[in-house]
């Protein structure tokens, strides 16, 4: 139990020779108020920027207005607005370490915050809507064609909105509910899923219904006017959403009701019954490059590894391999690294974002830039995931440590924005950075910072207010600080009137409760009426203390009241008005950090550039690839010797390479490097090569990695022809295709024939084929084109050298074709045994000469030497047991001539 105790307990050495019967200390009258100005205890910007706050019941008639500013009163907890003419300079370098438990609830909530998607699919015509809980956001997709079965658009939406909740309607097509099952996961409770599907009857999609619950939304930027009129409410519905896009309505009207009867359940932190909507946008997926789950893995663009705690209580915990999101996430900010893996997901071909991208990244490079990168840097790293804040701000929830987290990233923000403010003309990040920092993130931490005791917050653990705010308040607390010395006296002169048994007492203050004397249990195992003292009455026993209330604790509780209950209510009451002031404001603090997440992603690609000797890649709208000495850009960190490889292709020439050669010579490497590379470069980063010109594609299609899963009902082969249709199907001519070693799930024969018809269907594209690279070991595959003197078409070889005993690999591409795999030789460097490759060399020339091989030596193996009869024995039961046809002769043979046979061998 929370109690108020005297400084020291008063014992009874330490007691008056005299006492009184009726005592009362009164106390003494409260001291003038100080006025808190930001100019006398600031932590928040310099103070020649700051104005003073003016409490509305404080007398101001001695405090000058700035120039340039307006001062409000704190009934709606309103600051002076600074001069912004002249922007501050000189920002103090506050550089704090994170904490570690702030790091740790930023890290989770970066995982763990939840994402609604609703989506409707009808008549090959796709729309969404996804609501983020954490930004109280809906973003809305128009209507987009989107074929069945192989659902491209959907499978795009899906990766890149990463919802938690997924929500449709059960009596679409099966062949998208299987797709979005597929999505979520396998249907096992023991099988981690991605998502929860939920399946909605199709009463909840009645267009009356659907439409009534969109036209009855309410938004906090609807104007006022609007709200009043509901012709003008109407339009202002509109303008958020085109009711015409029948898929995207159904999505939307879908998402608010399913919002309406599940969000309890979805945030059990949540104050309001009704999930929170402060804004409805539009997104779209015009600009993004299509890249489907299996070529974000084969590339290891993403790559998780889960990590399972052993022992009770040790959970799973998932940690990114080696991967290219591994290689740039080298943000200074929780916000920046989950920026970076959105930045990753959703790659565009706009060639616009990624120039600018690539002058982000280009100016921090340079030389002359570095120290004021190094300033920003150090700014962000005291930016906090304020999102997660503001959400318990709305559950009025806040922590001590969560408005302390706000404050410093309000002022790091600010710094930031400031900084940029001065380079404005050198990128366009600095700019827009610049004009997101409004006068409403100065209000937010002058606010705070003004209202706020922080440094007597942090010891109460609890809001605390400063002094000067509130008249009330600081009577109260001038009251309670003088509480302290009365409640010793009072202790002192209740302990000389107490039994000679008892030693000490103190008195105590409970909320709620009033004061009381607090009496130590002078003796084990007391019972109750051992508890009675004359003139005292009983309370209870808490933490071997016996509480009591006596005539002159009622004496306090007349004069004295509930004073520190009334405290916590005003200050509590202050903290509201606060909240809901910074709530108003959230919408500037949202955009600016939306701007520094990408600029520390930026950052982060600028260091692995230098680091790893990347160039600015040229964008073209050209179906041109010219690459000089690309490289992969994880390979290269894992060997000592990376050798790298040009990549050619224009509009009508070399769109298809058809790369044959030995086995484990680098084709596999060399197409990824290609598809890695062209990635890069749609995400605006640099790429790992001495120069390089990167036309813009549409799609990424790769043929790469089989991925199988015992909850999946696929083949292999199965996974591998899906693959290979979706980019036949899907393929335009702005797409990269990737095929490695298509065809090696089922026969030769019948794989050679897929192989060679796939090519033949994009072959017949002519100009309009799609940029296509295929590694194989089908060797004659080429021969079965229609159109081998085809400038579209170039076979190509990674060069080497052979003898008899060992394949040399050069790495190095070239023109031409092989005849060979050279599986032999890889065999044999493999450790598998010469007599193994011995006879499979005789296989393998009895195939071509259409004959049978040899008989095989059926001599025993070699493992009698140097073992007992006994051994010997047990050897040769384990033999017969094992054959298939047991030999007679072997079988008649007692031990001891068996033995002398493999003595004799």
């Amino acid at each position: 139990m929370d109690t108020d105790d005297s400084d020291f307990p008063v014992r009874r050495n330490d007691s008056p020779t005299n006492s009184s019967s009726s005592f009362f200390v009164a106390p003494p009258p409260p001291q003038p108020r100080n006025r808190v100005t930001f100019g006398t205890a600031p932590q928040y910007i310099n103070a020649s920027n700051i104005p003073n706050f003016h409490p509305s019941n404080a007398d101001n008639s001695d405090v000058d207005e700035e120039e340039g500013s307006s001062s409000i009163s704190i009934d709606d907890i309103h600051v002076m607005v600074p001069n912004r003419a002249a922007p501050v300079r000189n920002l103090r370098d506050r550089r704090e370490s994170d904490d570690d438990d702030e790091n740790s609830d930023e890290q989770m909530d970066i995982d763990s915050h939840e994402v609604v998607t609703s989506i409707f699919w009808k008549g090959n015509k796709l729309g969404a809507a996804v609501y983020n809980a954490e930004t109280s956001e809906v973003s809305i997709l128009a209507d987009l064609p989107d074929l069945a079965p192989q659902f491209t658009i959907t499978k795009s939406l899906l990766l890149q909105t990463n919802p938690s909740q997924l929500v449709t309607c059960a009596r679409l097509s099966e062949a998208f509910v299987i797709t979005l099952k597929e999505y979520c996961g396998p249907d096992l409770d023991a099988a981690p899923k991605r998502c929860y599907l939920n399946l909605l009857s199709s009463s909840e999609y009645k267009h009356e219904f659907i439409k009534s619950r969109i036209l009855a939304m309410r938004l906090p930027s609807e104007p006022e006017a609007s709200k009043q009129n509901d012709e003008s409410h109407l339009h202002y519905i509109h303008s958020l959403i085109d009711l015409n896009n029948d898929c995207s309505v159904y999505a939307f009207g879908a998402l608010l009701k399913f919002l309406d009867k599940s969000w309890a359940n979805l945030n059990l932190e949540a104050r309001d019954q009704v999930a929170p909507i402060v804004a409805v946008k539009k997104f779209s997926l015009a600009d993004n490059v299509c890249i489907d789950l299996d070529t974000f893995t084969a590339l290891q663009i993403f790559s998780n590894h889960s990590v399972h705690g052993v022992g009770r209580g040790k959970s799973t915990v998932v940690s990114e391999g080696l991967s290219l999101f591994a290689l740039f996430n080298r943000c200074k900010s929780t916000l920046g690294c989950r920026e970076m893996r959105m930045m990753m997901l959703k790659p565009t071909n706009n060639i616009k974002v990624l120039n600018e991208r690539q002058d982000v990244i280009e100016f921090c490079n340079q030389t002359n830039n570095k120290s004021f990168v190094t300033q920003i840097l150090d700014h962000m790293r005291n930016v906090k995931g304020v999102l997660r804040i503001l959400n318990k701000l709305k559950a009025a929830q806040p922590t001590v440590k969560d408005w302390k987290s706000l404050v410093k990233t309000v002022y790091h923000v600010v710094a930031i924005g400031e900084l940029c403010g001065s380079r404005a003309d050198d990128c366009a990040i600095f700019q827009k950075i610049s004009e997101s920092l409004s006068d409403d993130l100065y209000r937010v931490g002058q606010s705070i910072n003004t209202i706020m005791d922080m440094y007597e917050s942090e010891k109460t653990k609890r809001f605390v207010v400063r002094a000067g705010v509130d008249a009330y308040l600081d009577k109260k607390k001038q009251e309670y600080s003088n509480m302290q010395d009365l409640l010793s006296s009072v202790a002192e002169h209740e302990l000389a009137n107490l039994p000679a048994y008892i030693s000490e007492c103190t008195v105590n203050y409970i909320p709620e409760m009033g004061f009381m004397l607090a009496i130590p249990l002078w003796s084990p195992n007391l019972e109750e009426k051992d508890l009675e003292i004359p003139d005292l009455h009983f309370l209870f026993i808490s933490e071997m203390v016996a509480h009591y209330k006596t005539a002159r604790c009622k004496e306090l509780d007349r004069v004295l009241g509930d004073v520190l209950t009334h405290i916590m209510e005003k200050e509590t009451e202050i903290m509201v008005r606060l909240i809901q002031f910074v709530e108003k404001k959230i919408h500037s603090i949202t955009e600016i950090m939306d701007l520094l997440a990408e600029f520390d992603c930026l950052t982060a690609m600028a260091a692995v550039a230098q680091e790893n000797n990347y160039v600015r890649p040229v964008l073209t709208k050209d179906r041109v690839m010219d690459v000089i000495d690309g490289r992969h850009p994880l390979q290269e960190l894992c060997v000592s010797d990376y050798v790298p490889n040009d990549i050619k292709a224009s509009e009508k020439v070399a769109r298809m390479k058809i790369l044959t050669g030995p086995n484990a010579s680098g084709k596999s490497v060399y197409l990824k490097q290609v598809a890695l590379i062209s990635y890069m470069a749609h995400i605006g980063s640099f790429v790992p090569a001495t120069s390089a010109k990167i036309s813009l594609f549409s799609e990424i299609f790769t043929r790469i990695q089989t991925v199988e899963s015992v909850s999946s009902t696929l083949s292999a082969f199965m996974i591998d022809l899906r693959q290979m249709a979706l980019a036949l199907q899907c393929s335009s001519p702005n797409s990269l295709i990737v095929i490695d070693e298509f065809g090696k799930g089922t026969s030769e024969l019948d794989g050679l024939a897929l192989l060679a018809a796939s090519l033949n269907n994009l072959l017949k594209r002519k100009e309009e084929c799609p940029l296509v690279l295929i590694s194989t070991h089908f060797h004659s595959v080429a021969d079965l084109l229609i159109d081998q003197n085809s400038p579209i078409f170039q076979k190509m070889t990674l060069d080497h050298l052979c003898n008899d005993r060992e394949v040399i690999y050069l790495h190095k591409l070239k023109e031409g074709g092989v005849n060979s795999s050279f599986a032999h030789h890889v065999a044999q460097a493999a450790g598998i045994n010469s007599s193994i490759i011995r006879r499979a060399v005789d296989v393998l020339e009895a195939m071509r000469q259409n004959t049978l091989p040899k008989e095989m030596d059926m001599a025993p193996p070699d493992f009698g030497h140097g073992k007992s009869r006994e051994e010997v024995e047990r050897q040769r039961q384990n033999l017969m047991r094992y054959m298939i046809t047991p030999d007679d002769d072997l079988l008649q043979m007692n031990p001891d001539e068996y033995f002398s046979l493999v003595k004799n061998i």
